[in-house]
């Protein structure tokens, strides 16, 4: 509580700029379960990581990562004993100390108040593990991990790091799963205890269910397949069909041993199954900007011309309009990454007709950014731009015309649109019923550059996925 110009104490509200400089602090956010609200606060501190963070949050006791508000005087006139040990206290934990001058009350006033965030790492102390210890011994424990989960190893040789990291936890299961069995003769155990009621027994459960070595390992490599389809290795060549096909598949590959072969073996496999669906990946976006939504307000998205034996060929347009809407249904904020799948497929279909599928794909990064900035406009891709609408619509600008020119190439030769020896002969070549065709779908100009450089515009099949042996 503070005392105002009315000598009439009232509760205190901590602003939202404040709030956020307090939580910009903290590195495990997402972790936190519970929060402790000054008692004379009017609760802003819990109800915007609440709103924020779709979290029911109540209090926290916080011990190792630890941020709070408090009066400058306590460390700006360190006058007694108590002051002067925190002092110290907070310079030998190396304390983060930011000074606040501003306090927003109940009744929307701003006060000048002079208060300090502070801020608070303590690394966990992690014991070591006398099974770990033991296992170091084990002629088949893997030096490569003998340290605690690094997500850069994972990141950099996740093909070595998740073999040697699986084997350690397996040999490490089964030797607590052993241990358990063997300290059971030692443990007492209620033997009037219901099947309803035994939590005074110690077991070892997994899925409530007995904890045994087979169904220990098979929950092991569930989990680990599951993180390694999650990887930037198998997401950088996933599209949405392969991951949701890989994905529904992944209760068998608990049959499956985490080894550099299997995983590489799969990558392969993915690869190959990506090459052989080539067509139908690269004639899903085309649909997908053209015939699935030419109708309304998308009926601009593409351009019709006279094609071959057909008067209802279309190519798209450098501007089209697609239905991703980036608002959330139930909140109504701005949420750009729940359309992450959609764009990252794009991209991805881009780099195939570049000739390259494993790009550095930074998809995600660009929707955060935008959302987290609050940017609806102009967001720039690789090879396009962006402007979302709170109707429900997104506007797509190509700001490369030679892939955009390539796939309306693939897509109408494969549909059949364009005269058989498109990209062959000559313009001077073609018949007339051709060069009226050409005419209309580009221009003998533009035909005249598609032959000098077929490369950029003519899409090789047989080239287009280089994989790395």
């Amino acid at each position: 509580m503070y005392n105002t110009s009315d000598n009439k104490y009232q509760f205190s509200t901590i602003s939202k700029g404040v709030i956020e400089k307090m939580l910009i602090k903290l590195n495990n956010i997402k972790d936190i379960k519970y929060i402790l609200e000054p008692s004379a606060c009017k609760g802003n501190l819990v109800k915007m990581i609440k709103n924020s963070y779709k979290y029911d949050l109540l209090c926290r006791e916080i011990f190792i990562d630890t941020v709070c508000l408090l009066n400058s005087q306590t460390l700006k006139e360190p006058y007694n004993i108590k002051r002067k040990e925190l002092l110290n206290k907070l310079e030998e934990l190396n304390a983060d100390i930011e000074y606040v001058d501003k306090l927003l009350l109940t009744n929307k006033r701003i006060i000048d108040i002079d208060k300090i965030i502070i801020y608070i790492n303590i690394p966990e102390k992690y014991t070591e593990s006398i099974l770990f210890a033991n296992l170091k011994n084990n002629k088949e424990y893997m030096t490569y991990s003998s340290h605690i989960q690094n997500d850069s190893l994972i990141e950099k040789n996740p093909i070595e790091y998740f073999p040697a990291l699986y084997n350690n936890e397996i040999l490490l299961g089964i030797s607590l799963i052993k241990e358990f069995k063997s300290l059971k003769k030692y443990i007492l155990i209620n033997k009037n205890t219901s099947n309803y009621n035994s939590s005074n027994n110690i077991k070892l459960m997994l899925n409530n269910k007995d904890l045994t070595i087979n169904n220990y390992i098979e929950a092991v490599r569930y989990k680990y397949w599951k993180i390694i389809f999650d990887s930037k290795m198998f997401q950088e060549i996933f599209t949405t069909n392969l991951k949701c096909e890989y994905e529904s598949r992944l209760y068998d590959f608990k049959k499956y041993d985490i080894t550099a072969y299997n995983i590489i073996s799969l990558r392969c496999e993915i690869f190959y199954k990506l090459k052989q669906d080539i067509e139908n990946n690269i004639l899903e976006i085309f649909d997908e900007f053209s015939r699935k939504y030419c109708y309304s307000d998308f009926s601009k998205n593409i351009h019709y011309y006279n094609g071959w034996k057909t008067n209802k060929a279309y190519k798209i347009n450098n501007k089209i309009i697609l239905p991703y809407d980036a608002w959330d249904y139930y909140s109504n904020e701005y949420e750009p990454t729940a359309c992450e799948s959609e764009f990252l497929d794009i991209e991805k279909i881009f780099s195939i007709l570049n000739g390259n599928i494993l790009g550095n794909y930074e998809t995600r990064k660009i929707l955060k950014w935008a959302e987290k900035m609050n940017i609806t406009k102009n967001i720039q891709f690789k090879f396009f731009k962006v402007t979302f609408y709170k109707k429900g619509t997104c506007h797509i600008t190509f700001t490369d015309k030679k892939f955009l020119d390539k796939l309306n190439i693939y897509g109408s030769q494969k549909k059949g649109w364009l005269p058989p020896a498109f990209g062959i002969k000559s313009y001077n070549s073609m018949s007339k019923e051709e060069q009226n065709i050409i005419d209309d779908f580009c221009g003998k100009d533009k035909y005249y550059e598609i032959m000098t450089h077929k490369e950029e515009y003519l899409l090789n099949e047989n080239n287009i996925l280089k994989i790395e042996q």
